[in-house]
């Protein structure tokens, strides 16, 4: 009979478990919503439910541990040294993790369990370890709070100690969700329940991991110590978010995370406006692949390429600001020699950003102090590149403000790399169980203990060789072991040779292992250069560890002012790559593009075909009728991208541009249901044109493709002719429309800010050639049927269709034009 496997660690009788066990349950009773990782010897193993879950995620053996009551657990686990990236994957999946450490040498529990707690938890919004993270993206933990009836929000990598904040709406926050995709999430118990509902719905259809806390718990938080200046507690209490960003701190408290400190950021100015999720999945902008983002994204250094997300997320809507932008894009496009050599610098620079936090809570290993250093060797070579260009006269102001801040940041932090020239080796060296990477002549006496472990090999290879002699036994070996320590190991041949001052130690299968009263001095010596070695070392990393975090503000500005650089280098560098040219920005409701191209399209095809627009402040609102595969949402895209990337102050593909500034980028395209949200076509179709109507003015750019064809035709018809008369009387705003009702034509009769456009269609024997060319006036022909032969579609479904609509137009008495070209 088989024994019965308890999965629930709830289940199981104390009374059964061995004291080990009984540890484990008390450590999991604190840590019930964690998997919970417990050390034992080489080993992390998880029991119950979490083996089953960490067998799953990470594919590694599921096994049982038999109890002495003859039931068995789940059991899974892994060597020690290997299990980052086992931790890796777990929290990706949205899990928790809390690992359990040994907390003393298992030689000295004398008989009892070694004692074992909790030393670090690990959520997905938590993580600082740079192998768990994707260098080229934030890795975001937002705060929601909420006061009246506006809602706080605030956005935290704490493995870039930056936050983020702003207040905002219900809708508005739904989005800042989808669009900046936080990890984990923390609500205030403050928040209504008529909206708790609709988050955690959104929450688990994300599967974004969160919880709620208390703002009782935060008494006695105090917000001046984990800033790094006034300027970001300003722009807290500016934003009411004080409140969100003590529990941001309870959360990391709890979490074992202190000590830390921040800048703080508007994420919402006045300066920018929001893309909302609608229009960054449509335009293809960051998540898509190919996207927007793959094309213009060429920087350097992976604070560069963080930024530049944000440059999309976030346009600028002040022109002078764009244009200042413009400017310094088109000093390096004039100056390309500089492009290149700042970019061979640039590739240089490691990700210092992502390991200042481990120096903040005193955990920087080796690896850090290196990349650090090496940060500080390579970037020498940049700053006296950036000083001679600093002397150009047609340098930009804002270029020269972002030279300046590298320049003068550096001067403040370069004491920083010296120190660590000094201190720190390029390469560590092991001795037994100690990793030594502290310089020779940086601390005396730590210099005096390693020579100590340098003569310690000599001594014993002295040793080993007078033994030999002394015993005859040429095979004998002086050698070491992390368990037992140092030893004589002789072959079972040669026991008969071994004096009686030799202390047996250890028996193997074919030697047997000794020691000398000799060697065990020499042991305890060792033993005490090793533990000095470690104290004072240790005391050495604390203090260069305490003199980098009092340059902490400085490096981060430091960081902040190369991210920029790299950016306006990077849109300087794809614009002479692929032919961008710089666009000219105007107050004015104006919207003139001449040779406009797709940045994705043209990069991923063969060709691409360039069009015309030309929207002013009497003709804003273009209604685009044409066959499908013509090219209208293409050419919708097209226009919305290239306003975009204006806006970022990028350059664009066209060949001339004049763009008046717009204050939102709202897009409906394309059909789909939403399944698990329980959203017909229509109602998503509906509900984001009700978002594209409550948040669009008079300087917004609205898109809309398709709109109407969820529901019947007439009633489609009513809603896109509405549409067209809504944004061309009330919202006054620049409008493309694109449509297959080509009743909207008539809107032009009517109304003089409309105006009718097609895609061209050339017809030509028994076939027809798009040319996806926009022209004026609108299509007077259908080609679906023609496009349905083209998709494959039998002859004899063809035939059928072809007579329905000769058989509905004779009924009916409505013409519809369809090519006669179909056979």
């Amino acid at each position: 009979m088989k024994a019965k496997v308890i999965e629930n660690y709830n289940e199981v009788k104390i009374s059964a478990l061995t004291p080990l066990f009984k540890q484990y349950l008390t450590i999991k009773n604190k840590y019930k919503d964690y998997i919970l990782l417990f050390r034992v010897g080489d080993f992390y193993e998880t029991y119950f439910e979490d083996a089953k879950i960490f067998s799953n995620i990470n594919n590694v053996v599921l096994t049982k541990k038999t109890l002495p009551d003859g039931y068995s657990i789940p059991l899974s686990g892994v060597p020690f040294h290997s299990v980052d990236n086992y931790i890796k994957n777990l929290v990706k999946a949205g899990y928790k993790v809390a690992i359990a450490e040994q907390l003393e040498d298992p030689k000295d529990a004398k008989g009892q369990v070694v004692k074992r707690d909790v030393i670090q938890v690990i959520t997905p919004g938590t993580i600082i370890q740079n192998e768990y993270l994707d260098h080229s993206t934030y890795n975001f933990l937002m705060v929601i709070d909420y006061i009246g009836d506006a809602f706080i929000f605030l956005l935290s990598d704490i493995s870039a100690l930056k936050v983020f904040v702003s207040k905002t709406y219900f809708k508005e926050l739904i989005n800042l969700i989808d669009t900046t995709k936080p990890s984990e999430i923390i609500l205030s118990n403050r928040i209504d329940n008529k909206y708790l509902e609709k988050l955690n719905e959104i929450f688990k259809v994300n599967n974004i991991s969160f919880n709620t806390l208390n703002v009782n718990e935060i008494v006695g938080v105090e917000v001046d110590k984990y800033l790094f200046d006034e300027i970001s507690l300003y722009t807290l209490e500016k934003n009411d978010s004080t409140l969100a960003f003590k529990l941001l701190i309870k959360f990391l408290n709890n979490s074992m995370i202190n000590n830390y400190r921040f800048k703080v950021y508007d994420y919402i100015e006045g300066d920018t406006f929001l893309i909302d999720e609608s229009t960054l999945r449509n335009l293809d902008l960051i998540n898509a692949n190919p996207c927007l983002l793959s094309v213009i994204d060429k920087t350097l250094t992976p604070f560069g390429s963080r930024t530049l997300k944000l440059f999309i997320l976030k346009p600028l809507k002040n022109i002078e600001k764009i244009k200042k932008r413009l400017e310094v894009v088109d000093f390096f496009v004039n100056n390309s020699g500089y492009i290149i050599s700042i970019r061979e610098n640039l590739k240089l620079l490691t990700d210092i950003e992502r390991i200042l936090p481990k120096f903040l809570i005193y955990k920087a290993l080796f690896r850090e102090f290196l990349i650090l250093k090496k940060f500080f060797n390579n970037i020498i070579d940049l700053i006296e590149l950036l000083k001679d260009i600093e002397t150009n006269n047609e340098l930009p102001l804002l270029a020269k403000d972002i030279i300046n801040n590298i320049i003068k940041n550096y001067i403040e932090t370069k004491d920083i790399g010296e120190l660590l020239n000094k201190s720190i080796l390029d390469e560590a060296f092991k001795y037994n169980d100690i990793e030594i990477y502290i310089n020779k002549g940086f601390n005396q006496s730590l210099d005096e203990y390693i020579e100590i472990l340098l003569n310690s090999k000599k001594w014993l290879d002295r040793y080993e060789n007078e033994l030999r002699i002394k015993t005859g036994i040429k095979s004998l070996k002086v050698g070491y072991n992390q368990v037992f320590g140092y030893y004589i190991e002789v072959t079972k041949a040669n026991l008969n040779m071994v004096p009686s001052y030799f202390e047996r130690k250890q028996t193997l299968t074919n030697a047997e292992r000794f020691t000398t009263i000799e060697l065990k001095e020499f042991e305890e010596k060792l033993a005490s250069s090793l533990e000095k070695i470690s104290e004072i070392q240790s005391l050495v990393i604390y203090e260069i560890t305490d003199y980098i975090n009092l340059k902490q503000k400085f490096l981060l500005n430091l960081i902040e002012n190369i991210a920029l650089l790299d950016i306006f280098v990077n849109f300087a560098y794809v614009s002479i790559e692929n032919n961008y040219i710089k666009p000219n920005l105007v107050k004015e409701k104006v919207l003139k593009i001449k040779g406009l191209r797709h940045p994705i399209y043209e990069k991923y095809f063969e060709y691409f075909i360039d069009n015309d627009i030309n929207l002013n402040e009497d003709e804003y609102v273009m209604i685009l009728t044409g066959p499908n595969m013509g090219g209208k949402s293409t050419f919708l895209k097209t226009v919305a991208i290239n306003v975009l990337l204006a806006q970022i102050g990028s350059f664009i593909p066209a060949k001339q541009a004049t763009i008046g500034i717009v204050d939102r980028i709202l897009t409906r395209m394309g059909s789909g249901d939403d399944i698990i949200k329980k959203r017909s076509t229509f109602m998503v179709e509906m509900l984001e044109t009700a978002y594209i109507l409550d948040n669009s003015t008079e300087n917004s750019l609205v898109i809309l493709d398709e709109v109407g064809r969820g529901t019947s035709t007439y009633d489609g018809m009513a809603i896109a002719w509405a549409l067209c008369e809504y944004f061309s009387k009330t919202k006054k705003c620049r409008t493309l429309l694109a449509t297959h009702f080509h009743q909207l034509s008539n809107l032009e009769k009517y109304i003089k800010s409309i105006k009718n456009y097609h895609v061209e269609v050339i017809e030509k024997e028994d076939n027809i050639i798009f040319t996806y060319k926009i022209k004026p006036g609108f299509a007077d022909k259908s080609y679906g049927i023609h496009v349905a032969k083209i998709a494959g579609v039998n002859q004899e479904v063809i035939n059928i269709a072809q007579n329905i609509l000769q058989n509905f137009e004779k009924f009916t008495g409505i013409k519809i034009v369809q090519t006669k070209l179909i056979k």
